[in-house]
């Protein structure tokens, strides 16, 4: 096949339409459409995983984030299965963070531990 190659065409700052695979069809699909499926599939943040185990209220497919979990490896993002109502989580992957939201989080782990009266432990994460 000898189209258009992505990396011939022009960098846009704004689109209308984006052309995307599903299913094994190719279409087209607006900008304002894929926003609100990237709106309809957000889920909750909680700081702890037990918080997010108990709420079900979402759709298959909802992305959710445990962010402060004691327990370091509950820390990440989770895909709901199920119905509302029903289903469980699973951990798909690590939160996507950068070193400023990392220093946030430490930085309010470190208070946790000051209030608590616990010492805080170098390289816990």
């Amino acid at each position: 096949m000898n189209g258009l190659k992505t990396n011939d065409l022009d960098n846009l700052e704004l689109i209308d339409q984006l052309i995307g695979n599903y299913d094994g069809n190719t279409g087209v699909i607006s900008g304002d459409r894929l926003i609100a499926l990237f709106k309809a599939s957000a889920g909750p943040t909680y700081e702890a995983r037990a918080e997010l185990f108990a709420d079900l209220a979402w759709p298959a497919g909802a992305i959710a984030s445990v962010w402060g979990d004691a327990t370091v490896v509950f820390r990440g993002t989770y895909k709901k299965a199920g119905a509302v109502g029903t289903g469980g989580w699973a951990r798909i992957g690590d939160l996507p963070l950068n070193a400023a939201t990392q220093s946030a989080l430490d930085a309010k782990a470190d208070r946790n531990d000051a209030r608590l009266g616990r010492r805080a432990i170098a390289g816990r994460y």
